[in-house]
Parts: structure tokens; sequence; C-alpha cells
């Protein structure tokens, strides 16, 4: 009788062993990354000249489970050096964590969790320098476009080269609690072939932290950027409304000091002009230039700034750079230094 009992669970444990097998899906996974080890020299300001300095501002390590050709999930971890801790030297954040769903047809994208909105996608095909935030267009270096936050996005293809797409996040961009009542929702229209690309983003919001009319929070972005065979050429001007206080809080416009405008909703206007000229497969140039009016009613509190980053490599995935940055902020931006100058070279390999 035992006997019997014990052939009979082997059995069932076969056919449901069996069973599982055939309905679970397989799953290929694939892992990536980059590391990004660079040495700094300072010029200014003043007090931080001719200091040198070892950096690893960012590493990354991403995931993608693909469950067939139109359902994967995705997730993105960041080290980076930990300016807000003095007892530990970097931190390690989840940057985008999502479940994609793709239409049949490839009509229609949805993207569900922590994204990274399609007008960032976008902009990493033509311009991908992200490894110091000096780098970084405009409207992500100066803090006005969130790299990633929680939410919704669903984005349709009228063509293939033309899409829109609309979305909601929590808006507190990594910063605030996520349980509160406003959100952020979003239009983008994007205009993208082989070789010119026009995209457009308005965004609408609101801050918990602040009382109305004082908590709107609004942005207008344009890019266009035209890729030749050896040259590229991209531009971004925005627009945004903001409270005063909310440009300090989020630590928006490097520093601008908001303390004299108390419950004042501040127009910014800002943009960027880069170029990339490729010698070969191994060499290129960036040239990149950066502005930001923080308040366009008050006057000399404007950031100009503009870098240079050469590259070599023996392939895409190994590039070494050497490049320069230089950032100048007009006497009534803050109480910081007038002008920050940095010179630096290292290694940027991805996987």
């Amino acid at each position: 009788m035992y006997l019997k009992k014990v052939i009979i669970g082997c059995l069932f444990f076969c056919v449901f062993d069996l069973q599982a097998q055939t309905e679970i899906p397989s799953v290929q996974v694939q892992v990536g990354g980059e590391l990004n080890v660079f040495t700094k020299v300072s010029s200014k300001p003043t007090s931080k000249q001719g200091q040198v300095a070892f950096l690893a501002p960012s590493s990354i390590v991403n995931f993608a489970a693909l469950f067939d050709d139109n359902n994967f999930l995705f997730m993105e971890l960041q080290l980076s050096a930990n300016r807000d801790n003095l007892n530990h030297k970097f931190q390690t954040e989840m940057v985008r964590a999502f479940y994609q769903w793709m239409a049949e047809d490839s009509s229609q994208v949805v993207r569900y969790g922590l994204i990274r909105n399609f007008f960032h996608e976008g902009e990493s095909e033509h311009f991908n320098f992200e490894f110091f935030n000096e780098l970084n267009s405009a409207s992500r270096r100066f803090g006005y476009l969130a790299t990633a936050d929680l939410g919704v996005e669903w984005q349709y293809f009228l063509s293939s080269y033309l899409s829109t797409g609309v979305g909601v996040v929590n808006g507190e961009e990594n910063r605030k609690e996520e349980d509160g009542n406003q959100k952020d929702a979003y239009f983008l229209l994007d205009f993208n072939d082989d070789f010119f690309r026009v995209a457009f983003l308005y965004l609408r919001g609101g801050y918990d932290e602040y009382e109305k009319p004082f908590n709107l929070k609004e942005r207008l972005i344009l890019k266009a950027g035209y890729s030749f065979d050896f040259f590229k050429l991209g531009m971004e001007v925005f627009s945004s409304q903001d409270p005063a206080i909310g440009i300090s809080d989020y630590k928006r416009a490097e520093g601008w000091d908001s303390t004299q405008f108390p419950e004042t909703i501040v127009n910014a206007r800002g943009g960027s002009l880069w170029t990339i000229i490729s010698f070969s497969d191994r060499h290129s140039l960036m040239l990149k230039a950066d502005y930001l009016d923080p308040y366009t009613e008050q006057k000399q509190d404007e950031i100009n700034s503009q870098q240079v980053v050469f590259s070599y490599g023996s392939h895409s995935l190994n590039r070494f750079l050497v490049g320069y940055s230089k950032t100048s902020y007009q006497e009534n931006h803050s109480k910081y230094s007038p002008e920050v100058e940095f010179g630096f070279a290292g290694l940027r390999r991805s996987f």
C-alpha cells in the first residue's frame, strides 16, 4: 500500500512538473551597463585651483527580462557619488524599473513603473554624455525635467517616424514622498527619422508642499536635431513656471537664490546647443553650450556654460574621454563662486 502511494505521488509530481514546464514560457535575460572613471582637475573657484580628484561619478547595471517580442521587464541600478551624506561616499538607487507592453503591430507602447519618458529616450539616441551633470541637456542639467519618475505612459506611432504620447507620473522626482495628491501629466509629439528629429513636450502639474495658486509646475520643451554622416547638430529650448521656493527645495537652477521672492511664481527660460563631429569611427569631438535665466523678471541672474569633450575608442563600447567645462554665474544668481571651471580625463566602458 505504501509503495502504491509512492508510485502515485511520483506520477503526480512528474505530470505536474511537465505541465509547469509546458505552461511557463521561457524568459530571456539580458544584462548591460557601463563604468565611468575620471580624473578631474579644478581651476575655479580659486579655493579649488589645482585640486586633483579621482572620481567614479556614475556606474550603471541594467537587466532586461524578455518574455516575448512584445513584453519585457527592465530594471536599472546606478551607483553614484553621494554628496548628501558624509558617512557614505557612494549610494546605489533604482533609476528605472518598468514593465513594457507593445502591440502586435508595434503601433502602441505602454510603460508602467519607474519610467524615463520617451522624450529622454529619443535624446539618448543622438546625444549620450550623462556621466557629468554639466554634459546633460539644459532641462535635465538644471533640474527642470526629471530623469525618471513613477507613473504610466502610452505612446502611439502614427507612422514609422511620427509618434505621440501621454503620461501621468507622481511628480515628486525621487525627492519627496510618493503619496501626494498632485500629479504631473504630459503630452509628447515626436518626429524622428534617420536624419532629423523634432520633439515637443508639454507638462503640467503641481506641488503638494505649497498652497494654491503658488504651487504650479509647467514645462514647455522643444528639441531639434540633425544627423549627417560624420556630423550631428542639436538644440533644446524650454520655458517653465514654478513657485520660487520650489526652485530651492528641488535643487533646480544650480543654487539660484529664491529667498527674496516669497509666494511668487517665477518664469524661467533656458536651452542648449551642441554638435558632435566624428573624424572617424574612433575619434569624435563634442561642443556644447548651455544657458539659463531662472527668473526672467530679474536681471543679472543668468547662467552661461560651455563644454568640450574629445572621445577616442577602439569601438563604441570602450571610450577614452578628455574634456573641459566652464560655467559662469551672474552676480544676482547666488552667493556661490561666479565661475566653476575644470578639466577631466577618464574611461567610459560599456557592456
